[in-house]
């Protein structure tokens, strides 16, 4: 009977060491592709990216904006660059509204005119 609780106690040792290195190796995973982020939320800032200049893509207007720079964090998506007309900026800013995920939008770009 002793050797069985034991053998149940070093398994449980066991497990817990093994638990402890795999969740040390996700952390250092997810310091080595940015910080905190884990794929799926770089892959979700991605893919809202890409849904924020199609959008803008859809708009003949904006399509042909080219010195605008599109990114997000966390549903954050922050644009830059240069547009010709404060028109221009705030179209731009509604059509990143618009897209499903988007938290909130951070204008950062500047009129050229």
């Amino acid at each position: 009977m002793r050797f069985l609780r034991d053998g149940l106690m070093a398994t449980a040792l066991l497990g817990l060491a093994l638990g402890a290195g795999c969740s040390r190796d996700r952390a250092d995973r997810a310091d080595r592709q940015g910080g905190d982020r884990t794929v799926g939320q770089t892959v979700d800032n991605a893919t809202l990216t890409s849904h924020v200049k199609a959008n803008m893509a859809r708009d003949t207007r904006l399509s042909t904006l080219t010195s605008v720079n599109v990114d997000s964090d966390n549903g954050v998506v922050t644009l830059s660059g240069t547009v010709p007309t404060s028109e221009d900026k705030r179209m731009a800013e509604d059509a990143a509204k618009r897209v499903d995920g988007v938290a909130r939008v951070e204008n950062r770009l500047t009129v050229s005119k």
